[in-house]
Formats: structure tokens, sequence, C-alpha cells
């Protein structure tokens, strides 16, 4: 039987029955073309950024009292898992609310229709891993990938990824840097202002390298391994 999960509650949890859930799709590229005078080809630009797109599933509603509850339940953005993509998960939204006189026109059945970003997110990438000593990882994804990386350690501290490197200043104890939401932080405080290097690290696909300079008693880090 076909599932899906949306936001910690799963479709069962309703008593819905799910007829089509829909296909995960490849994202569509953002190209920026330009026109150039006295040429006959224009100048396109592949920007590496994709666009969201739709998924509609179709659902059955066996017990029509539930459709209040489901409305609540069906808006918002979350996580959402289905039966059919094992071993990970979308981020997904859902702006219009269910159509109240389709459902009774069509005997209790209804389309969720989600607003899908590109990636698909796999659960082993939200593992944390540990490390106390150089290692390399391998990203198995087919995009990069932006971790999130705590360093438990003392005054400045140097973090090498690959030929990459990023340099904190006067750390206490820990900081954490967040590069899918851009953040640096000890605790609730930010910690921006340690931070001395221009861009977030990434973790590119193949194999990467992991090295330091500095006080570090430990790294963890959740690498977010995604594809497209």
């Amino acid at each position: 039987m076909h599932w899906f999960k949306f936001k910690d509650n799963y479709s069962v949890d309703y008593n819905l029955l799910i007829s089509d859930l829909g296909r995960r799709q490849r994202a569509e590229e953002q190209i920026e073309e330009y026109e150039i005078p006295y040429r006959n080809e224009n100048l396109i630009i592949h920007t590496n950024r994709y666009k969201p797109y739709l998924r509609e599933m179709t659902v059955v509603a066996k017990d029509i009292r539930q459709i209040d509850r489901i409305n609540a339940w069906l808006r918002g953005r979350g996580k959402l898992r289905t039966s059919i993509d094992e071993g990970g998960f979308f981020y997904a939204s859902i702006f219009s609310g269910l159509d109240y006189e389709e459902i009774a026109r069509d005997t209790q059945d209804f389309r969720v229709s989600f607003k899908v970003d590109p990636f698909f997110y796999l659960d082993s990438g939200q593992e944390i891993i540990t490390i106390t000593e150089p290692i390399k990882l391998i990203n198995p994804g087919t995009y990069y990938a932006e971790p999130t990386i705590k360093i438990y350690g003392t005054g400045n501290i140097t973090l090498n990824i690959n030929s990459d490197f990023y340099e904190f200043r006067n750390v206490e104890d820990e900081i954490t840097i967040d590069s899918n939401l851009q953040v640096i932080y000890r605790d609730t405080l930010n910690q921006s202002n340690k931070f001395y290097s221009k861009d977030f690290p990434t973790f590119d696909i193949g194999d990467i390298n992991i090295t330091w300079e500095g006080n570090v008693s430990k790294i963890e880090i959740m690498p977010r391994w995604r594809m497209l």
C-alpha cells in the first residue's frame, strides 16, 4: 500500500488511500539567455541552479469526516517522504487548500499539489559523522552538498576541505557553521564575527579530504548528501 509522509505525519494516520503518488522529476535548470546583436546564435549561460517543480498526488479519503483535519495538515512547508522514493526525502510546500467541491463531486477523491524543491536528500547524509583525525569522505550524491560542521576547539582554527580552507578566530570551546542556512553560531549566539573566509564550505561530488590546523578535539559533520 502506498503512503506519503509530510511534516512528520503519515497519510495512513488520516485514513487516506493513495491512488497516484506522482513521480520525482529532474528539476529544470535556470538558464539565462541573451540576444547578441548581429549574431545568429544567442548567448546561453548555464547557472547550475534549479527550479522547484509541481508534484501532484491523487488521494482518496476513506472517512469524509476527516477532511477538516486533513486540510489543516496539508499546508505549509516540510519534509516529504513517499513509499516509492526510498532512502531519502524532499523539501516541499503546499500553497492551496483542498477543493471541497472536488472531493464531494469525485466521491472523496482529491488532488494534493506539492511544490517540490529540486533535490532529493539522502538519509545517509543526515547522519552525524564524528572525526578526531583527518579523513576522506565520498559524496555519493549528484550535486554538491551544503554541510553543517561543528568544531570543538579553542583559539584560531583553520579547516581544510580539499584545496579550500576556512579560518575561525578566537573560538571558545565550539563553533558551528551551517552552509545551508549560511549562519555561524555557538548555542544560540551569532558567531559570524569569528569566521574569516568569504565562502561557506561545500562538499563537491567525489572525494572530500578534511584536515585542520589548531587546537581541535573533534569535529561533527552532517554532510546533507543530495541528488538532482
